[in-house]
């Protein structure tokens, strides 16, 4: 039988059990501090070994496959323990770290033990991007893109987050946005990014802006304001429709010959049942379905773009 631990026992790690739970997945959970575990329990009615992983390990054979959902600051530590002490597939909640050098330091450890490492981007996974993905490969590709990333200022003033992490909030969070943008459109191959303004939590900018052509031939752009009211968005443009994911659960298009945006009816009884895309990206992760999941190769390749879009470089 193939070993899985789950290792950590907040919020995110209670949505992938129920998941593992509801596809008959045999595993372990793995947290530290009693508090979290009792909550885990209560929500799930699973036991949890406190302690942490290095605990673990000393006692039990190590994992073949895990599954890291930990804060920000704890889960490239744990990869790497885990990587070194044999674990063979790892799916790692975004972003993994903040650094692209300790990301770096993940894929070259992953690359000398033979460890499959992928990065948890679940909207990869949604029902409304299968269905966007599906009337983009029948109209033939992606011609344009626009998007979003827009965030809520509150939180980067809240103290529910540490400060490192609202200082690189756009690798934190926003890269959700962008990550799916590359996944379906392509990489940016000639393009150029703007940014100005700053906000208290997050110094190096506020609005950001760009534009330029993506390796698949599309074209695409970006405009953020963080000081002003905004949501995430994405709008795809084929020689057919604009599909547009605004929120990004749902999905609406708009055909030609006509002004009217239109609601899509999709089948997301999945991301009504669980934390929306868990349930697919833990089927494609168990499945070894590496083309859909983000690998750590490809989610280094985006670090670089990513902060060259927030101003995290000079």
């Amino acid at each position: 039988m193939i070993s899985i631990w789950l290792v950590g026992a907040g919020a995110i790690a209670v949505a992938h059990a129920k998941v593992m739970t509801a596809l008959s997945i045999d595993f372990s959970v793995i947290g530290r501090g009693e508090k979290s575990a009792d909550m885990f329990t209560s929500e799930t009615g699973m036991p949890v070994e406190t302690g942490g992983l290095a605990t673990a390990l000393e006692k039990r054979v190590t994992p073949e496959i895990a599954v890291l959902a930990l804060p920000i600051s704890d889960l490239a530590d744990v990869a790497l323990l885990l990587i070194k002490a044999g674990t063979q597939r790892i799916l790692i909640e975004k972003p993994g770290s903040l650094s692209i050098e300790v990301l770096t330091n993940i894929r070259e450890a992953a690359l000398a033990t033979g460890c499959l490492v992928s990065i948890a981007y679940n909207r990869r996974f949604y029902a409304s991007t299968q269905e966007l993905t599906r009337i983009v490969k029948a109209d033939g590709g992606v011609t344009s893109v626009f998007f979003e990333f827009n965030e809520p200022k509150h939180l980067l003033q809240s103290d529910n987050y540490q400060k490192e992490v609202r200082q690189r909030w756009f690798l934190a969070n926003s890269t959700h946005v962008v990550d799916l943008v590359f996944h379906l459109c392509g990489q940016p191959s000639d393009w150029q990014s703007w940014s100005s303004g700053e906000i208290a939590g997050h110094s190096s900018s506020s609005r950001f802006a760009g534009a330029g052509k993506l390796d698949s031939g599309a074209l695409f752009s970006y405009l953020s304001d963080w000081e002003a009211p905004g949501r995430w968005g994405v709008e795809i443009m084929t020689v057919n429709h604009r599909l547009i994911l605004r929120p990004m659960e749902k999905l609406h298009l708009m055909r030609h010959g006509s002004f009217e945006i239109q609601e899509v009816d999709i089948d997301d009884a999945l991301d009504s049942d669980f934390k929306p895309g868990f349930f697919r990206q833990m089927e494609a992760f168990l499945s070894t379905e590496e083309s859909e999941l983000c690998s750590i190769e490809e989610h280094i390749k985006n670090m670089h773009s990513y902060s060259k879009m927030a101003n995290y470089i000079s």
